[in-house]
């Protein structure tokens, strides 16, 4: 489908729908706070949420991938995210310590597998004709992170396989294709509908679970049959559409999943170069980029990125090719991972935003909090870390952990102030917060986790969750180990939230504890 100004306007005006939090049991002018807005969703995400149906869910023909196929009949898969990004552009990085010398020079060319010394880069793999793609990128991106991380640089071989096939509540079948927003619910929570699924957080191994492009064990994403998890990732960001800051943020954080939108005609197997300049298509493939050559020459200049893809190394420059700065919108879903914790089994995750953050959400003002009550059932159980997504970049945060809670219908109020702990989030995406002073929890006590947030120059500051009919299952809501609730700039009473038509909400706020 092209991208036309008609086009996102209208869906612009459609979609943005208000969102009310509504107190239980109330009645007329009481029984609501204040109306929120929810941010405008991506275009390309409507035109798969309200396009012509392709099997398990509806997608517009030109951004399903099985309307498009690469070389020798592989597989594609990118779809949208349900987030509109493009805010980031405007909301450039504040780079600050570490992370600003990382980033002050940027050298002419730089390649992972090469450049620092060693190769921070696995082998490439083959999807076959399945439009799992996003899959693979994503769990290359890990795979670099751990052998660039790890001492000696050893190799890991994750299973895009149990991803691809085990993301509920995102309802895409196992080949329909994904995101790094389906990714990220797969990798933070296996989010199937029981409590022990909590501790089954993470990315498993290959040999747990072997790739097929055509089937798979779905007793492999139960709670009782999935293989234990092998890591967990628990921070990541997504980066901006553009050059400057996608070059930073790979040098940073190292090899980083990209989109674009792949055809055929426009690959040049001599040279290796896929050019597409002015594409008028949203992205339909994801990959991971590697590294870059502002040297490298093609038909329109020079100034290539380094690309990883996903069909196999006797395709290409050994699996591998050349994409021009800019061209084939390039960087439509950019996401770096940025750190990982081995499995611990002995941790629980406190929350109720199973789909991770499908949007945000404001009260016409850049600031607005959010909270999560929870209840641990451990007499022994110790509060470690606060999580969650942000919205924007600079998105500025003030933690407040509540020992006592109040809830009547579908209002809270909390009191007993724990610990309050403040700071800074460079780049959009998820953050783990490391308590200064882990708390040590008393069972059967409910414990509130308050998160305020700040989004200069952004006027939805509150990440949230929700289902969304044919993309994320309604059944979610509502079976989690916490219940979240929100609020505007002021006040001190906070609602649960759900939509002016009754769909209910979560914000995206966690409780990573021990036991």
């Amino acid at each position: 489908m092209k991208k036309t100004r008609g086009y996102i306007l209208v869906s612009t005006c459609i979609m943005a729908v208000t969102l009310l939090f509504w107190g239980a049991g109330l009645a007329g002018a009481e029984a609501q706070a204040p109306p929120a807005a929810i941010a405008p969703f991506n275009p390309a995400f409507l035109e798969v949420a309200q396009g012509t149906p392709v099997g398990p869910f509806t997608a517009a023909p030109s951004l399903s991938p099985s309307a498009g196929k690469g070389p020798g009949g592989r597989g594609l898969g990118h779809l949208p995210l349900s987030m509109d990004l493009s805010h980031l552009k405007r909301l450039p990085v504040q780079h600050t310590g570490k992370a600003l010398l990382a980033v002050t020079y940027l050298p002419a060319a730089w390649d992972w597998r090469t450049s620092p010394g060693y190769n921070a880069v696995t082998p490439v793999k083959d999807q076959g004709a399945c439009g799992s793609c996003w899959a693979f990128g994503n769990m290359g991106a890990i795979e670099s992170l751990y052998k660039r991380t790890t001492p000696g640089h050893p190799n890991v071989d994750l299973s895009e396989n149990n991803m691809a096939s085990c993301h509920w509540p995102w309802v895409w079948s196992r080949c329909a294709g994904g995101n790094t927003s389906v990714a990220a619910a797969y990798l933070l929570n296996l989010v199937l509908p029981s409590p022990l699924a909590y501790q089954l957080a993470g990315a498993v191994l290959e040999s747990q679970d072997p790739y097929s492009p055509t089937s798979h064990d779905s007793n492999l994403c139960t709670d009782m049959g999935r293989p234990e998890p092998y890591l967990r990732v628990h921070n990541f960001r997504w980066i901006a559409k553009n050059t400057a800051a996608m070059k930073k943020a790979i040098r940073l954080y190292g090899p980083m999943v990209t989109a674009f939108y792949w055809t055929n005609s426009r690959y040049n197997s001599y040279t290796g170069i896929y050019y597409y300049p002015w594409c008028p298509y949203y992205a339909n493939h994801e990959v991971l980029i590697v590294g870059w050559n502002d040297y490298k020459y093609h038909p329109g200049g020079r100034g290539c990125w380094i690309v990883k893809n996903s069909w196999g190394a006797g395709w290409g420059k050994g699996g591998y090719f050349f994409i021009p700065y800019g061209t084939g919108n390039v960087g439509e879903d950019n996401l770096s991972y940025v750190s990982f914790t081995p499995y611990n089994a002995n941790e629980n995750l406190y929350m109720e935003d199973k789909p991770g953050m499908v949007n945000s959400a404001g009260w016409g003002a850049t600031s607005a909090s959010g909270a999560v009550v929870f209840q641990p059932p451990h007499q022994q159980e110790t509060l470690k870390a606060v999580e969650f997504f942000t919205a924007a970049n600079n998105a500025q945060y003030t933690i407040k952990v509540w020992g006592a809670v109040s809830q009547s219908g579908a209002s809270a109020t909390f009191s007993d102030l724990l610990q309050t702990l403040s700071g800074t989030c460079q780049e959009m995406g998820y953050y783990s917060i490391p308590l200064e002073t882990p708390l040590a929890l008393t069972g059967g006590q409910n414990y509130a986790i308050q998160v305020d947030f700040s989004t200069p120059g952004y006027y939805y500051p509150l990440p949230v969750a929700h289902a969304y009919p044919g993309v994320i299952d309604s059944g979610w809501l509502g079976n989690g180990t916490g219940l979240t609730y929100g609020r505007g700039s002021s006040g001190s009473t906070f609602y649960r939230i759900v939509f002016s038509d009754g769909v209910g909400a979560a914000a995206c706020i966690r409780a990573r504890t021990s036991y």
